[in-house]
């Protein structure tokens, strides 16, 4: 098989095994790097074409109805998937597009003749066809529930940012770095508060200025609120529960703070301790399960960044929309509940819990919350305290946002936080 069929046909099995497995992109991806030795390039396109694909699934949906009356099967659907992604939307060469999907349909034994037939029909209408917008129908049925839950305007935002690609946003220790780095870059950015700023373009995250020099983290706008917004957040003992990859803990740290760190997974510590190192902060990591910790401290501050369905960051991971079902959508609850109850064991009067999840799903967010303040009488909702962001918190004072775009066209995900205060 020609190389550029067999990149093309790796395609093609991960975006298979994405549809109908829970493994994560990344893991799979891996598995082919190492059968098939592939170049970077050759890694850069793969990656490319796959989340290309997923994140423009439900306009080809669209496009594949209009021009085929038959039933499609899933193996012919998906090789048609990143054909015409790859023709729309990533502007590969047409007659090379169109050769390797033949290629592949012969091997899959699909109709080669059918599936020809299918991009010649876009080739010959591609420009009308990039003006495809996404249909609610080809959205899965689990998801378009959940979002009738919230309000139109917000069902609006979430449905347009689908598509949208992720941004990077970045934070510093302190607005001494941010001042610094301006000074030095020649990239197109956006500030966003005094000690963070968006990057609109870039190449490698690991050549961005002063990356070595460990004077900034990657952290999206909506997650870094919570502490931002707490300003009575200096020389606190504080413990983060679920650390990794670390935003808030360093986000903590350089306010000040005396941070004890936890982190249940291994392979996230590994990055966390990693991430710890090159901002040159000194801190140890407890790898357990916060659940089960056995201590007599108690902490001013307890930060709970909780397992969630990650719903909120689906311009970052569009394959959440591309599985046939979500079986998972309550799977964290119990977890969240149980480290929230955790939490209010090791908490010191008047101290204060931050729970957040990067969801907008009122059974991960808001129901949550009342539930845990049911059974825990002693603890009062804390609004956070209002500046620019005021529009991203709600009436109870909670940051509450879907998936949209702020002024100066700042993306941020869909994302929750509560402050919850002891007052024994």
């Amino acid at each position: 098989m020609q190389k550029g069929v067999q990149t093309r046909r790796s395609v093609h099995i991960i975006l298979c095994a994405l549809k109908n497995n829970t493994d994560v992109f990344e893991e799979i991806l891996n598995k082919h790097i190492i059968k098939y030795k592939y170049s970077s390039r050759d890694i850069n396109l793969i990656q490319a074409v796959v989340l290309e694909s997923i994140r423009y699934n439900n306009q080809v949906k669209t496009i594949v109805a209009k021009y085929s009356k038959k039933k499609i099967n899933e193996d012919s659907y998906i090789l048609l998937l990143s054909a015409i992604t790859q023709l729309l939307y990533l502007n590969f060469k047409e007659y090379a597009v169109v050769n390797s999907s033949v290629e592949i349909a012969k091997n899959l034994k699909t109709s080669s003749g059918f599936i020809n037939a299918i991009l010649k029909k876009i080739i010959q209408n591609k420009k009308k066809l990039k003006e495809t917008k996404i249909n609610k129908n080809n959205l899965p049925k689990w998801f378009i529930k959940e979002i009738f839950k919230l309000k139109k305007n917000q069902q609006k935002l979430i449905i347009d940012s689908i598509n949208e690609k992720p941004q990077l946003h970045i934070v510093f220790k302190n607005n001494f770095f941010l001042k610094k780095f301006i000074s030095e870059i020649k990239y197109d950015f956006t500030i966003t508060s005094k000690n963070s700023l968006l990057i609109n373009k870039f190449n490698k995250i690991e050549n961005i200025a002063r990356y070595n020099k460990g004077e900034w983290w990657i952290q999206d706008y909506s997650a870094m609120l919570p502490i931002y917004l707490s300003k009575s957040f200096n020389n606190k003992t504080i413990i983060d529960f679920c650390a990794a990859p670390g935003g808030k803990t360093f986000q903590s740290l350089a306010n000040n703070n005396k941070v004890s760190v936890v982190e249940k997974d291994k392979k996230r510590a590994i990055i966390l301790r990693q991430n710890l190192k090159r901002l040159n902060f000194n801190v140890a990591i407890e790898i357990k399960d916060a659940i089960n910790l056995n201590e007599n401290k108690k902490y001013e501050v307890i930060l709970i960044d909780a397992p969630c369905t990650a719903i909120g960051t689906i311009r970052k991971n569009p394959e959440i929309l591309f599985r046939k079902t979500n079986t998972n959508l309550y799977k964290y609850t119990e977890t969240q509940m149980n480290l929230l109850n955790k939490a209010a064991t090791l908490l010191k009067n008047n101290g204060e819990i931050i729970y957040m999840v990067c969801s907008f799903f009122e059974h991960e967010t808001t129901k949550q919350i009342k539930k845990f303040l049911k059974l825990n009488k002693n603890f009062v909702v804390k609004k956070f305290e209002k500046d620019e962001n005021e529009d991203l918190i709600d009436d109870c004072g909670f940051i509450n946002t879907v998936p949209c775009t702020l002024k100066n066209n700042v993306k941020i995900d869909g994302f929750f936080a509560a402050k919850l205060k002891r007052n024994d």
